[in-house]
């Protein structure tokens, strides 16, 4: 299937129109199917969208964003995990809040938040940092070093998660029954969706805020 053969991030840059491609010129010699061509580009593009959200199209919804003030508990909480140690690493904390009318229609209880961190001076490029099967932000995996990093280097980031229990219990087979879950649902399209929404919702919140938005995680 064609989704196997893309990676998380790559999903979410072709279905939103980010990857683009240049043509091959007409005296390109190319195996098959080794040409990327806007063209070919597009047709991935309808295919992929059919598959995770089917007739309801690429998502419309965007982020609920709310500012999260140091004066709040879990402004210290959200920090610590994060890594950031100085504070003038940012200028402002916002908490992502996502919807998705799949998960409460399939009657599951979940969380689904991020965090912005919006970087000094006036930025222009957001990176989303995607958390794995985790409840904890960087369990091992280096992330919040990247955050902090990339704060100090001017970026604003988008600190996203996978879904998981409000308990944050059995992440791994959690997230595997949510494709039992959706398919009993009988709704159209992908359980992919309940992991590749919240960075859509944040792109499109984001996408007239800042020049451009990369993914990594």
């Amino acid at each position: 299937m064609f989704l196997n053969n893309l990676a998380p991030c790559a999903i979410l840059a072709v279905a939103s129109g980010g990857l683009f491609a240049q043509a091959a010129p007409p005296e390109a010699k190319c195996a098959k199917d080794s040409c990327v061509t806007v063209t070919s580009v597009e047709e991935y593009r309808r295919t992929l969208i059919g598959q995770i959200w089917g007739e309801s199209g690429f998502p419309k919804q965007k982020a609920r964003v709310s500012t999260v003030d140091r004066s709040q508990p879990n402004w210290k909480s959200v920090t610590e995990e994060m890594g950031i140690v100085c504070p003038r690493d940012f200028q402002k904390l916002e908490r992502l809040e996502f919807k998705s009318a799949h998960a409460e229609n399939a009657g599951y209880e979940n969380q689904n938040i991020g965090y912005h961190f919006i970087a000094n001076g006036a930025p222009k490029n957001l990176v989303i940092v995607h958390q794995g099967h985790s409840c904890k932000f960087d369990a091992g995996s280096g992330l919040s070093g990247l955050v902090r990093v990339l704060l100090q280097k001017g970026y604003s980031v988008a600190a996203l998660y996978m879904p998981h229990r409000l308990d944050c219990s059995e992440m791994t087979s959690f997230h595997h029954d949510l494709f039992k879950v959706f398919k009993d649902s009988k709704k159209d399209g992908s359980a992919l969706q309940f992991f590749i929404d919240p960075a859509a919702q944040t792109v499109k919140y984001f996408e007239n805020k800042y020049s451009t938005i990369s993914m990594i995680g």
